[in-house]
């Protein structure tokens, strides 16, 4: 996938960029990489099951040079068209927004028809169709799949490396670039295309670990019931 992604720049985008991957020393030794000379970033080393997305993001962030930046996950790619509708929208953005479709089908992904609701919890997500929101409204979020912005502006307001994928990132991201007065810009006019997330292959770790978090957050909330009904009894 992360191959596909990288060609899909490389045979599309008309204009100079430069192209960066965090990830495990093992990508080094792929000479696609070393062909079309990608700059290779190596990830912190992750004592967590987690992904820790956040702080490789930022690794890239740090080390960005031009005026804007894409992040994106390796199942992101992108046709011609959408470098040519980027380049029609104009420069005139803090960040910006777009739709996702199915690589395959075509159709748009979960990621577009949902926004999100205040305060920020896992119930947080509503169905909304995202290209029916003004740039303005608080209900409209980047999907952690894929930022663009100002490289400037991302560097200051780095993501936050304690949250990590699947605990409302983006979510987080996207109310953090709003309280430091900048703007999501929704182009509902534009897409890039996504692959499989595939889920599948993290590893049995990471879903026990997160089966049982979410196993003591319920204890804890009895708990905390229970104290209550006896203060009340009392």
């Amino acid at each position: 996938l992360l191959k596909h992604s990288i060609s899909s720049i490389l045979k599309n985008c008309p204009i100079p960029f430069e192209i960066s991957v965090c990830g495990p020393k093992k990508i080094l030794n792929n000479i696609f990489f070393k062909k079309n000379n990608i700059t290779f970033i190596p990830e912190k080393k992750n004592i967590s099951s987690r992904a820790n997305i956040n702080s490789k993001k930022n690794l890239i962030i740090k080390r960005a040079s031009m005026d804007n930046l894409i992040l994106c996950h390796d199942h992101i790619s992108f046709d011609k068209y959408f470098f040519e509708r980027l380049i029609d929208y104009g420069n005139y953005f803090d960040f910006y927004d777009l739709d996702k479709r199915d690589l395959i089908t075509g159709n748009l992904s979960i990621s577009s028809r949902v926004s999100f609701i205040y305060p920020i919890t896992s119930f947080s997500y509503k169905p909304l169709i995202k290209s029916f929101q003004s740039s303005d409204s608080p209900n409209l979020f980047m999907n952690g799949s894929l930022y663009i912005g100002k490289t400037a502006l991302f560097k200051k307001i780095l993501l936050d490396e304690h949250l990590y994928w699947d605990e409302l990132e983006d979510l987080h991201f996207s109310e953090k670039i709003r309280l430091h007065g900048f703007v999501i810009n929704h182009d509902s006019q534009n897409y890039a295309l996504t692959s499989s997330l595939r889920h599948g292959k993290l590893n049995f770790k990471y879903f026990f670990f997160r089966f049982i978090k979410k196993i003591i957050s319920i204890l804890y909330l009895i708990i905390i019931y229970i104290k209550f009904r006896k203060t009340i009894i009392n």
